[in-house]
């Protein structure tokens, strides 16, 4: 049975340099022993904390793209928008798949059963952000909505195309490092911002494509946000479809449009929730620093009361 396991976003602050033994130390107290390696965690940090796994005092479940930490990044972009699978560039296209192949060799060393990846993204020039001023003012544009919608639609075609090549390079050498004790998948993870890829219906596209060798990775936060925005109606849209292709799930809550809190601090009903959940798919506590110890420990009994551990 898998544990509930705790993303390293909460473990590491980038503004110091953190050796990884006290990483760990830090997850354990917490009341974890099981770890979702995020972004920011760098080799050096993997390089000590191997001895953690091989003695099975920890288990590295899952990895997100990219991982380790890069060592550049390209003017305008951060670490998790540095290079688009949809890009119309091809160098950064092979760029993308090159880092998260490196991503892929690093799982696989680890034993760990899954690399989450974000999609891509379809350019538009509409500002997504005025959405969230428009919900903050309690009045959303059904016209501005619609806008954003059709922008995204009428460009979507070449990025969709991309992105789909892109991932099937990573799925096939995917299937090289799966192992008889080791069947590693790739986490197609549902978005925060509407131009991203995959929309809810590409999630499908997705799945149908690339079969067994992708599954869908559920964020609890992205879908509060889209439910927010009215791009859906519930949570509970997304299982409907796709709850029988999960294989992972991000747990944080949402304050506003502040996501990445400890769940049980915010405005997410996570009941809802446990029962898509069973004991094959991974379960990673997605929080950022904003929360505190206290809260992410909380979190745990919190989750476990509504059956989710």
């Amino acid at each position: 049975m898998n544990k509930l396991a705790l993303s390293t976003a909460f473990l590491i602050d980038s503004s110091v340099d953190m050796p990884g033994e006290e990483i760990i130390r830090d997850g354990l107290e917490l009341g974890f022993s099981a770890f979702e390696l995020n972004i920011e965690t760098t080799h050096e940090i993997i390089e000590e904390i191997k001895k953690d796994i091989a003695t099975k005092k920890i288990e590295i479940v899952s990895l997100h793209n990219f991982c380790p930490k890069l060592d550049f990044v390209p003017q305008g972009r951060d670490l998790l928008t540095a290079y688009q699978f949809s890009s119309l560039d091809p160098e950064e296209r092979k760029k993308a798949v090159e880092l998260t192949k490196r991503t892929i060799d690093y799982a696989a060393d680890l034993s760990a059963q899954a690399v989450v990846i974000h999609a891509g993204e379809v350019e538009i020039e509409l500002n997504e952000g005025e959405l969230f001023s428009q919900f903050i003012r309690k009045k959303i544009s059904r016209g501005y909505l619609e806008q954003v919608k059709k922008e995204r639609e009428e460009r979507k075609k070449v990025y969709l195309e991309n992105s789909l090549k892109s991932v099937e390079e990573i799925v096939n050498y995917a299937e090289k490092k799966k192992t008889s004790g080791n069947q590693l998948k790739i986490g197609l993870e549902n978005r925060f911002f509407y131009h991203e890829i995959p929309s809810f219906e590409e999630i499908g596209i997705f799945l149908e494509k690339f079969g067994n060798s992708v599954g869908y990775w559920h964020d609890t936060g992205h879908a509060e946000i889209w439910v927010k925005l009215g791009f859906l109606r519930s949570h509970e849209e997304y299982f409907k479809i796709y709850a029988s292709r999960m294989i992972g799930v991000h747990l944080h809550d949402v304050v506003g449009f502040s996501d990445h809190r400890a769940p049980g601090t915010g405005e997410i009903d996570f009941a809802y929730l446990a029962k898509y959940l069973n004991s094959s798919m991974i379960k990673a506590v997605e929080v950022h620093r904003s929360s505190t110890a206290s809260e992410v420990k909380a979190s745990i009994e919190y989750l476990r009361k509504i059956g989710i551990n």
